[in-house]
């Protein structure tokens, strides 16, 4: 339904999207049906418009950390490492090289039972999420044992 306008920012495809409710919603002649592809179709542009144009968040940029945090972390035995937008979560066989995962500069995170690294300061946005929630947004790529050396 927005495919053929021209949306470059978040206040312009509310006004859009006001506009097709009043066409579409099921209490002014339109159909369910119509109202859940308008509702799905807005929730992947704002995202989109949220995140400067892309669906997920920002790619990492070896250059702002990451090299630092993979080159120490690579030689860790036991620990899976997953990239999740620009975070680095840790999980594992942890409790051994609890103090190498910490002169590293990552961080616990109780409730996921895992480790975490970002270059960013921590934003809280209310409750946090579930890690299948955030693979999901942000998409995840996973690297153990001397796959990760490779990569660093």
């Amino acid at each position: 339904m927005f495919e053929n306008l021209d949306i470059r920012t978040i206040e312009e495809l509310k006004r859009e999207y006001r506009r097709l409710v009043m066409i579409h919603h099921p209490d002014r002649g339109g159909s369910e049906d119509a109202m859940k592809i308008l509702n799905a179709e807005y929730e992947q542009l704002f995202t989109a418009l949220k995140n400067g144009g892309g669906e997920k968040e920002k790619a990492h940029d070896l250059d702002d950390g990451f090299r630092e945090i993979i080159y120490r972390v690579a030689s860790v035995p036991g620990v899976t490492v997953e990239i999740c937008g620009s975070w680095i979560w840790v999980s594992g066989d942890t409790k051994p090289v609890k103090e190498i995962l910490k002169e590293a500069g990552l961080r616990w995170a109780s409730k996921k039972k895992m480790w975490y690294w970002s270059p960013e300061p921590k934003r809280r946005r209310g409750p946090g999420q579930s890690m299948e929630w955030i693979r999901e947004r942000y998409g995840s790529s996973r690297v153990e044992g001397e796959e990760l050396g490779a990569l660093a």
